[in-house]
C-alpha cells in the first residue's frame, strides 16, 4: 500500500513538473534502494544531473547577459536582403563596440567585424539562406571584432532564437570581450595586416587610419616573422 501511494504521489509530481531535479534524485534513490530497480534509478538520476548543469549553464549565461559590459545584439533572420541587420542592442554594446544605439540599428551585424572575417560571415549567411543549416546557433564561439575606432579585440559569442512577439524570426548574440591582456595583429595567409589591437598601435606609434588606408604587411613590421610566414605559405601550398 506504502509503495502504491509513493507511485502515485510520484506520477502526480512528475506530470506537474517533469523537471524537478531533487524530485528525479529521491524517487531514483528510491528505486535503487527500496525497489532494487537499479536500471530506471540509475536513468532517473543520471536525468537529474544533466537538468542540474544544463540549469547552471543558463543561469550563468543569464548572469552574464544582464553584465554591463555584455554586448546584446538582436538582428533579423529573415530573407538575404534583411539578414543579418541589426534591430535592438542593449547599452553593453555602446560600452564594448564605442558606437550609439542610433549608430548601429538598421545596420548589418558585419560592422562589427574585421574586413576579412567580414567577407566570409557574408558567405556563411549565403550558405545559411540557401541550405537552412545553423552551425553557430546555441555554440558559444571566440572570435575577433572591431570597435568603431578601429581596434582589434577577441570575444565570446552565443548566438541564440530571440524571444519575439513580431512575426519575424530574430536572432540574439551575446558577446563579450576576451582576453583583455594580450594584444592581437589580424592579417591574411601571406601577412598583409587586416587590423591591430589598440595596445599595439600605441606601441608602435601608427594610427588604425593608416593600416585602413595602405597594404601593410606583417614582416615589415615584426622581420623575425619572416620565417614563420614563408613555412605556414609552404604548408598551405602543398
Amino acid at each position: 500500500e506504502c509503495k502504491q501511494q509513493v507511485e502515485e504521489t510520484w506520477k502526480q509530481l512528475y506530470r506537474i513538473h517533469p523537471g524537478h531535479c531533487k524530485a528525479l534524485k529521491n524517487y531514483g534513490m528510491y528505486l535503487k534502494i527500496i525497489c532494487n530497480d537499479d536500471e530506471t534509478g540509475d536513468e532517473l538520476m543520471e536525468k537529474a544531473r544533466n537538468l542540474e548543469n544544463n540549469n547552471l549553464e543558463s543561469a550563468n549565461e543569464l548572469e552574464v547577459a544582464f553584465a554591463e559590459d555584455t554586448a546584446i545584439v538582436v538582428m533579423k533572420a529573415g530573407n538575404c536582403e534583411t539578414q543579418g541587420k541589426i534591430t535592438n542592442t542593449n547599452t553593453g554594446m555602446s560600452i564594448l563596440f564605442r558606437y550609439s544605439s542610433m549608430e548601429v540599428l538598421d545596420q548589418y551585424v558585419n560592422i562589427f567585424m574585421p574586413k576579412s572575417i567580414s567577407v566570409k560571415h557574408n558567405k556563411f549567411l549565403e550558405d545559411y539562406f540557401n541550405t537552412g543549416k545553423e552551425r553557430q546557433l546555441n555554440n558559444k564561439s571566440e572570435l575577433y571584432a572591431i570597435r568603431r575606432t578601429g581596434d582589434l579585440f577577441c570575444v565570446s559569442m552565443l548566438v541564440k532564437l530571440a524571444p519575439s512577439l513580431k512575426e519575424d524570426i530574430e536572432y540574439m548574440a551575446i558577446i563579450r570581450e576576451r582576453c583583455k591582456e594580450y594584444s592581437f595583429i589580424l592579417t591574411d595567409m601571406y601577412g598583409r595586416i587586416d587590423s591591430v589591437s589598440e595596445l599595439l598601435v600605441g606601441m608602435l606609434e601608427i594610427s588604425q587610419s593608416f593600416f585602413r588606408e595602405n597594404e601593410v604587411y606583417v614582416q615589415l613590421l615584426f622581420p623575425e616573422l619572416i620565417g614563420m610566414v614563408k613555412d605556414c605559405l609552404l604548408y598551405t601550398s602543398d
